[in-house]
């Protein structure tokens, strides 16, 4: 019988496969046809569905010789239980408010936001991105409470249609830069952001939280702290994802990875942004372990696509750095 392979997203699991059981003796299979060789594993209509508890099943039938016959049933979980290989990224979302758009227009969250629709960008296309990503390493994300919102303009709470995944509205200018003055979404450079970490803190000392603001360090889609990046009295910000507005698609589920992978281990000095990113080994040939396609990758991240910027590999990199083992490891992981 031939191999299946199981995906966790739909631009790969509409992919067509080769299949030798194909009508005429061999072809491409579409998705959704019986010999189609791949299936997502996981899919998220409900953050409930989230902790990876999938299985695989197989049924065979052997009929025999006397007309009879047997079936045959296996179920095995998609990860491991005995040890429990599944682990769990609590994720908070900040949303800055912004009083004054550019163009005019009423003051709004910098992202379009709209509690009775599931369908926007931090939900029906970011959460599920990230989601997607960590999957692939046995990762369940989960949106974690924010407690009660705090007083002042725009600090609120939306949440997804089904009530879970919930974002937290927050209005930067209720806090105040080192000058004295209202910090403004689109003014948003390390001092701000160590400001606003103090302001809007996490549920613990190992829930990463994810910003999303206007703009942030010109040039830059987005910006995450690792620990490695500071000693041993990090400012507030370490643990901290910040993404603009208009980032690319990857971009979230990239910023997370930094601060996951800690990358510069206390070797690399922050600013070179080739060595804090994925580079690949020197002995492998593209396309494998290709940094084009890796999430991690230093280049512009592209639209959703197969090809896309959205692999975590189990290999050394360049530096001898496992995107596995060091997300594995992490702090900020339950």
């Amino acid at each position: 019988s031939e191999a299946m392979m199981l995906v966790t997203d739909e631009v790969d699991n509409n992919q067509q496969t080769w299949s030798n059981h194909a009508p005429g003796g061999g072809g491409n299979v579409a998705s959704g046809a019986q010999n189609h060789r791949l299936r997502r594993a996981f899919q998220w209509d409900s953050p409930r569905r989230s902790d990876l508890d999938n299985v695989v099943r197989v049924d065979y039938t052997v009929n025999c010789l006397d007309g009879a016959s047997i079936r045959m049933q296996k179920v095995t979980p998609i990860f491991k239980r005995e040890p429990d290989e599944r682990r769990r990224l609590p994720l908070q979302i900040f949303v800055l408010w912004d009083p004054a758009p550019a163009g005019g227009g009423a003051a709004a969250p910098v992202i379009l936001l709209n509690p009775a629709d599931p369908n926007t960008q931090v939900w029906d296309r970011d959460i599920r991105i990230i989601r997607e990503t960590y999957t692939r390493l046995g990762i369940a994300t989960r949106i974690v409470n924010h407690g009660s919102p705090s007083a002042g303009p725009g600090d609120t709470d939306f949440r997804a249609g089904d009530g879970f995944d919930f974002v937290r509205v927050v209005d930067s200018r209720t806090v105040n830069d080192a000058n004295g003055n209202p910090i403004q979404p689109s003014n948003i450079l390390n001092p701000e952001r160590d400001e606003l970490s103090s302001r809007f803190t996490a549920l613990s000392s190992d829930t990463i939280r994810l910003f999303y603001v206007r703009t942030l360090d010109p040039g830059f889609e987005g910006i995450g702290f690792n620990d490695s990046l500071f000693g041993a009295q990090p400012p507030p910000r370490v643990g901290t994802s910040w993404v603009i507005s208009n980032a690319g698609r990857y971009a979230p589920a990239h910023e997370i990875g930094h601060v996951l992978i800690d990358k510069n281990n206390g070797i690399y000095p922050f600013g070179n942004q080739r060595l804090y990113h994925f580079n690949q080994p020197g002995n492998i040939p593209p396309p494998f372990l290709w940094e084009d396609q890796n999430l991690m990758s230093r280049i512009v991240l592209h639209d959703e696509h197969v090809a896309g910027n959205k692999r975590l590999w189990d290999e050394e990199d360049l530096e001898n750095i496992n995107q596995f083992r060091q997300i594995h490891q992490s702090r900020f992981l339950d």
